[in-house]
């Protein structure tokens, strides 16, 4: 039995799910990539299924977020006795991620927007007046034009996220949120509370005026899995230098170094998503995994290559299908058989 239309698969297009290019107001002109809507879509798949971070709830702006939580569909949400944290992302050339949590009956907004925007925390404060605020500080913490998308997924991973025992990666977030409140001043509403980004959600600050005056702590974070200090965590990211600075590097390279891991997941969620829509109840879990597991390591062992050009990224996208091919022909084989 011919299976050959059953079995092609979807192309991978890039420009579809990202921007690359070269930063050029960097020395060096190193390459990065802002992710586009469909990229941010797959990113927030594979953090679903890793981290068990709740389904992403995308935006255009802070009314429409305010509007979703009134929602009739989203009262069984709020009316849960269990303790709930919601991503929410409002997205578009700026993303900001804003968190709704639920936690011994009370409910709050939380905003972590890298421009220091205020507008959606006070906007939000008038339209649910029995809910607290709580906003990082209005200081800006970016400075490029395109990490925005990627800072935004790392903060609701970090803040929505949960490990393999289904324990929050960040279990005493409001704890730490009231620990580091600082003053909100008096043209702010009664129910916003601002405070200072502590020690785990300051990797991915670029500008190094926002860390003036903050101590060094110890941090647990998920990705580097062991107990190390902030400035330690930092340096495995040398900062780059602008073009338009005469001194020292001042530009933290985690987000840009981060953005370009994306594209890596994108492509391989592309087709976890891809053998999914083929295969069905034949991609089980443990093929899944597999196929993850293998997909990784075709990305390492090609490692950090030109992003921009050149045949590593080919043969390593090549490799990437070739998998995916593989795996879809195998179980469709079985599936004939049966």
């Amino acid at each position: 039995m011919d299976s050959r239309a059953d079995s092609d698969l979807p192309d991978f297009v890039s420009n579809e799910y990202y921007d690359s290019s070269q930063e050029y107001s960097l020395k060096d002109a190193p390459p990065y990539a802002a992710l586009l809507q469909p990229g941010i879509d797959l990113v927030a798949e594979y953090y679903s299924y890793k981290y068990q971070m709740p389904a992403l709830i995308k935006t255009w702006e802070i009314e429409e977020v305010i509007a979703k939580l009134k929602a009739a569909d989203f009262l069984e949400i709020r009316n849960s006795s269990q303790p709930i944290r919601i991503p929410f992302l409002i997205s578009g050339s700026h993303s900001a991620p804003v968190v709704y949590l639920k936690q011994e009956g009370k409910e709050y907004l939380l905003f972590f927007d890298s421009l220091g925007d205020m507008y959606n925390p006070i906007f939000s404060a008038t339209a649910f007046p029995d809910f607290t605020i709580y906003t990082s500080e209005s200081n800006v913490r970016q400075r490029d034009f395109y990490s925005c998308h990627t800072d935004a997924m790392v903060f609701l991973r970090e803040l929505t996220g949960k490990d393999e025992k289904g324990n929050y990666l960040m279990p005493d977030l409001l704890e730490k949120l009231e620990q580091n409140k600082i003053e909100a001043g008096n043209d702010l509403e009664k129910n916003i509370c601002v405070f200072k980004l502590f020690d785990d959600l300051l990797i991915t600050v670029q500008a190094p005026r926002f860390m003036e005056g903050r101590e060094e702590q110890s941090i647990s974070h998920q990705t580097v899995r062991r107990h190390e200090n902030l400035e330690k965590f930092l340096n495995k990211y040398p900062l780059d230098k602008m073009m338009s600075e005469n001194k020292a590097p001042t530009f933290s390279r985690y987000l840009r170094e981060k953005g370009l891991k994306f594209t890596h997941i994108i492509e391989i969620q592309f087709y976890v998503n891809a053998l999914q829509e083929r295969l069905g109840e034949r991609f089980t879990k443990e093929i899944k995994d597999e196929f993850i597991s293998s997909a990784k390591k075709i990305v390492k062992q090609y490692g950090k290559t030109d992003f921009i050009s050149g045949s590593k990224r080919a043969d390593r996208r090549s490799s990437l299908r070739h998998l995916a091919e593989e795996v879809l022909s195998k179980n469709l084989v079985v599936s004939h058989k049966l």
